[in-house]
């Protein structure tokens, strides 16, 4: 599983660890899921905050990988929702 690497994820580090999960940290923001899968890796896991305009893109590209994301969309402010409602994309739904 991949988390970014900062204190508010603490909890959520200690959760994963006790489920018996692997971490890897992230440093920066840069999305994981953009990434192909390691050769003989079945699954990629990444949990992150932000960026709904990345996140759809990110959902894309996986789709076109044959795989798929599980996210909520969570616009930054006001215009960021509109635009992500204007598209289509219901941000009320997980």
């Amino acid at each position: 599983m991949h988390i970014l690497d900062r204190p508010r994820h603490e909890d959520l580090v200690r959760e994963v660890r006790e489920a018996g999960a692997r971490i890897q940290f992230i440093s920066t923001a840069t999305w994981p899921g953009r990434s192909p899968r390691p050769p003989g890796q079945r699954r990629r896991h990444a949990h992150r905050i932000g960026g709904t305009p990345e996140g759809i893109i990110t959902a894309a590209a996986l789709k076109c990988m044959d795989g798929e994301i599980q996210t909520r969309l969570w616009p930054k402010d006001d215009a960021e929702r509109q635009q992500t409602l204007d598209a289509g994309h219901d941000v009320s739904r997980c």
